[in-house]
């Protein structure tokens, strides 16, 4: 009898420790996801996209652009990623974007922040530049967030974006910054020291 007893409390113990284990699991929020770049490793992770108009000088074809690293200015270490756009049609947009794995059905914050680098300091808007963190792939302009004029300053300046958005079944989430033209000119911008922070809510 004793025996019995001392059985089923032993046994209502451990019941309540896996059930407490399995209620602290459930409400366990995954970690914050951290991505730094500075361009001194390449660019292999990130993948170069545009939404750009066709050339009427060359039928057929897209205005030229360009997304590439370089030395020529860097905001810290040896290289940044140059991004060159013929604007002389008014309008286009260049980026960078990462596919990212996080939890599915999951509520997310993201900020992206980074060094942006204009040759001069303008009144006039000759380009703005552009990022984003969504669940939906960053495919045209009108998927990107406005963080400001780039021509605020003539050399570096942080630009900075917060956003939230639930990721969907598959747990995808896509980041991208870089810069889209407003002005009939061709542009050349530098973008460094990125850091993007990605934490649930």
């Amino acid at each position: 009898m004793q025996q019995n007893r001392r059985y089923l409390i032993t046994l209502g113990i451990l019941l309540v420790i896996i059930i407490t284990f399995g209620l602290y699991l459930s409400m366990k929020k995954p970690e914050a996801i951290i991505i730094t770049e500075n361009f001194e490793e390449g660019m292999e992770m990130w993948i170069p996209d545009s939404d750009v108009p066709m050339d009427p000088n060359r039928p057929g074809q897209h205005v030229n652009w360009t997304i590439s690293l370089t030395q020529e200015r860097v905001y810290e270490g040896s290289y940044a990623a140059q991004f060159i756009l013929d604007g002389r049609q008014d309008d286009g947009t260049i980026w960078l974007e990462q596919e990212i794995s996080l939890e599915p059905n999951t509520k997310y914050e993201a900020e992206i922040k980074f060094q942006f680098w204009s040759a001069s300091e303008s009144f006039n808007q000759l380009a703005y530049v552009v990022g984003q963190a969504s669940p939906v792939d960053l495919e045209e302009e009108g998927d990107f967030a406005d963080l400001g004029a780039a021509n605020l300053v003539e050399g570096w300046r942080e630009y900075t974006h917060t956003s939230t958005f639930i990721t969907d079944d598959d747990g995808l989430a896509y980041v991208g910054y870089g810069v889209s033209v407003v002005w009939e000119t061709e542009i050349v911008y530098f973008i460094d020291q990125v850091e993007i922070t990605i934490t649930p809510s």
